[in-house]
């Protein structure tokens, strides 16, 4: 599924949002195994039951890390889709991020309402970063991979 562009080159949407979709479904089940991990083997380690003023502070913990684990994701997405596309690897790492950063509070905003401006923001900052920074790696500014793709168009 392509768009056109005003310029002639296209956005490649069905990577897009699988790179998106997939980011966003191992952050949630990163922070669920996380989070359901300590409640199993608490017990092994602590005391036998475990309140909800217990947990609390662990949702808390771990949930920071959920966020980088989202940034992580979000740049080994971005690259992923940056190397398949060959053309304009920003916009689409950014797209990335973006469509990530969508899912993901969605998700929250249906589980665990409501979505906090905080939150919001921190989530679309660490998109747009991720995105950015994964679609750098590939982008054709580098000199080495600027200098292949032109092989590779001269070859043609």
């Amino acid at each position: 599924m392509q768009l056109p562009t005003p310029n002639s080159s296209t956005l490649h949407w069905s990577r897009i949002l699988l790179a998106g979709a997939v980011v966003a479904s191992l952050t949630m089940a990163f922070v669920y195994l996380a989070i359901y991990a300590y409640v199993i083997f608490y017990p092994l380690f602590g005391q036998e039951g475990m309140s909800s003023e217990q947990l609390r502070p662990v949702v808390t913990f771990v949930g920071g890390w959920g966020a980088r684990f989202f940034l992580i994701a979000t740049v080994l997405a971005a690259l992923w889709v940056g190397r398949k596309v060959e053309e304009r690897a920003r916009v689409h790492g950014l797209l990335v991020g973006l469509i990530a950063v969508a899912i993901v509070q969605t998700i929250v905003f249906f589980v665990y309402p409501p979505v906090t401006p905080e939150e919001l923001s921190i989530y679309i900052a660490l998109g747009l970063t991720g995105g950015g920074l994964g679609a750098l790696w590939d982008a054709p500014a580098w000199p080495v991979k600027s200098m292949e793709r032109a092989g590779k168009s001269a070859a043609r």
